[in-house]
């Protein structure tokens, strides 16, 4: 027995109409989809881990994770298969590539130390649907082009970016100056991070980098200077740190700040 599919008034068959409209459907839905940048560099609201201000600040020598993925008009997370296999990311002329992870994450660090405050760095994400051979493929630890003319060029599909702006602060901190001189070797500066982290640094040595002391000023005043790396620091919020140093009869003296960390 032969069935015959049944015709529109146009004379296209059900069949045909049904997958055009399903087709139409998917590209619509492909169309709603876009990607998403975010970074553990600030500003990030309290308890999240992840900011997705379009503009954030990073410190010299901060080591920031980044986290992209795909989402729909709603913002709700879309699963990358089938639309993007890796991303491609663009930071400083350098070439980084990431796959996704079970949830659809696509995750990557970067530290940045080779950069200068006042410094703009735009970070910019691409999601690629491979067609043949991978445009890029890493050897000894570098991403170097490998596409061949006579290979389909891997596709763009979703991209995002953030600008960082870089910052450095120092540690500065004053002690008037106390009845007895004081022992520099008995300083000790402490930056207390989030969960729990505590760096202690010592005074700077010719074979280890530390605060250094400076005074007495005018004002009978000592100035303990330090330059801390940005992974020694909060990447966002306020970082507490403290100093205490014994003068020679052994009375110890305290100083504490909390220190801006945008």
């Amino acid at each position: 027995m032969i069935v015959k599919t049944p015709r529109t008034r146009s004379g296209r068959s059900a069949a045909s109409v049904l997958l055009g409209l399903a087709s139409v459907t998917i590209l619509g839905s492909a169309a709603c989809i876009s990607g998403s940048l975010a970074s553990t560099t600030g500003p990030r609201p309290p308890g999240h881990q992840w900011s997705i201000a379009p503009r954030q600040m990073v410190h010299v020598g901060e080591t920031v994770q980044f986290d992209f993925v795909l989402q729909d008009a709603s913002h709700r997370l879309v699963p990358p298969l089938g639309l993007v296999d890796y991303v491609a990311v663009d930071v400083q002329g350098r070439h980084i590539e990431a796959v996704a992870d079970v949830n659809g994450h696509f995750t990557f660090t970067y530290q940045f130390d080779e950069v200068h405050p006042q410094e703009s760095i735009v970070v910019r994400v691409e999601g690629y649907r491979q067609k043949g051979s991978r445009d890029y493929m890493k050897v000894n630890g570098e991403w170097l082009h490998t596409a061949s003319p006579f290979d389909r060029p891997d596709q763009p599909m979703y991209a995002d970016t953030i600008t960082l702006t870089v910052y450095r602060i120092p540690i500065e901190l004053r002690l008037l100056s106390p009845r007895d001189d004081f022992d520099p070797s008995s300083g000790l500066l402490k930056i207390r991070r989030s969960a729990d982290e505590t760096k202690t640094v010592y005074i700077d040595r010719p074979h280890r980098r530390g605060f250094r002391i400076y005074g007495p000023d005018e004002q009978m005043a000592y100035r303990i200077e330090y330059w801390p790396d940005g992974d020694e620091l909060n990447p966002s919020g306020t970082t507490d740190v403290e100093f205490v140093i014994y003068d020679v009869s052994g009375t110890p003296h305290y100083v504490s700040k909390s220190l801006d960390t945008p």
